[in-house]
């Protein structure tokens, strides 16, 4: 079966008609509106980042207050309400006199997600959410009609995100994340921004489908300037795709989903059973 690419030339783009017929009057203004996290906890986000990647090592200081604030365009009380989290999440610790030093490159509260397990996968959904959400309506290519086992330029849901960890305290890691649903179940994006747990579940709860498989594939990678630009670290750094295909009773995958990971920032784990 070939290989869905996320980021290769995108298949054949629909007028954006087709997807407001799904969509009530309010889900569609919700479309273009950006459900952002307060911007302290962005910002803690952004740091946090910096410091798994090895930016800001060990042992070393922050960099100061002011120079926080002109980096991210905020005020100082934003820079605070961020350090603040960060204390609590056991990566920095303030010393007088002499500023905010790193003491650790993992949270306090380790988040251990297994993927051995449709229950993980649904555990790891409810820990994070979906942010700076888009949708269109695509025409399916043949490297999609095949994965999805669907028509030749039948309508699919293309979805573009970020997924976050719910808060800092998770450690989960972010993900650039696109997810293809077939057509017919496209009336998700009236939920999808706000349900708590995976889009899967989101699927069977609304259409009474059940999915009964994932067929999970991990490929290693380094990141290329596109994806690295938006995991905000330098182009080639080692990233990690996870593809998951939601499979139902009747073999016909329902919707395939990409996460692409920063590798320091992301561990699979899998329990394996007899």
């Amino acid at each position: 079966m070939s290989k869905c690419q996320p980021l290769r030339s995108q298949p054949a783009l629909l007028t954006v008609g087709p997807l407001k017929a799904f969509m009530s009057a309010k889900a569609v203004k919700a479309v273009k509106a950006v459900k952002a996290k307060p911007r302290y906890s962005e910002v803690a986000d952004q740091i946090r980042l910096q410091i798994m990647t090895g930016r800001y090592a060990v042992g070393s200081l922050l960099p100061s207050e002011t120079d926080l604030r002109f980096e991210y365009s905020v005020s100082r009380h934003t820079i605070r309400d961020a350090t603040r989290l960060l204390v609590v999440a056991g990566l920095v610790s303030p010393e007088h006199g002499r500023g905010v030093r790193v003491v650790s490159d993992k949270s306090a509260a380790q988040t251990n997600v297994v993927f051995g397990s449709m229950e993980g996968i649904e555990r790891y959904g409810r820990l994070t959410h979906l942010v700076d959400v888009n949708y269109r309506m695509i025409a399916a290519d043949e490297p999609l009609s095949g994965d999805m086992q669907c028509q030749l330029g039948e309508e699919l849901l293309h979805i573009q995100s970020f997924r976050q960890p719910r808060d800092i305290l998770t450690t989960a890691g972010t993900a650039w994340n696109e997810t293809y649903v077939l057509g017919k179940f496209a009336g998700i994006v009236d939920e999808v921004e706000t349900w708590s747990g995976a889009v899967y579940s989101l699927i069977e709860q609304r259409f009474d489908e059940r999915i009964v498989s994932i067929r999970q594939e991990v490929t290693a990678l380094n990141l290329k300037a596109k994806l690295a630009q938006k995991l905000n670290v330098r182009s080639g750094v080692a990233g990690l795709q996870v593809k998951r295909t939601y499979i139902n009773a009747d073999g016909q995958p329902l919707l395939m989903g990409f996460n692409t990971y920063v590798g320091t920032q992301f561990t699979l784990a899998m329990d394996i059973k007899s």
